[in-house]
């Protein structure tokens, strides 16, 4: 009986085995997982830079903002100015 177990127990012992993974295999999913590790802080690394790019950006673009709205304001004044000029100097005939 016991040897019929055995004899049974064996092919399943076998296939098991052979599904189990070798540390070669094991190995080499370690390395991969470091390799994905230093992409990923690579990653995050570039992701900071990213945003404080943007937030820079961002900046500036208020910035701009403001000084084209000087600059219109400034135009519009200038415009208003000539306009009481020429028709000071041009009486009624402009």
């Amino acid at each position: 009986m016991q040897k019929v177990i055995l004899l049974l127990a064996l092919p399943i012992a076998v296939s098991c085995l052979n599904g189990c993974a070798k540390s070669s295999d094991v190995d080499a999913l370690e390395a991969r997982v470091t390799v994905l590790e230093e992409k990923m802080s690579t990653l995050a690394v570039d992701v900071a830079a990213v945003k404080e790019a943007a937030a820079d950006a961002a900046v500036k673009a208020v910035a701009a903002e403001a000084a084209a709205n000087r600059a219109a304001a400034f135009a519009e004044d200038t415009n208003t100015k000539l306009n009481v000029i020429i028709k000071r100097n041009c009486g009624a005939d402009c």
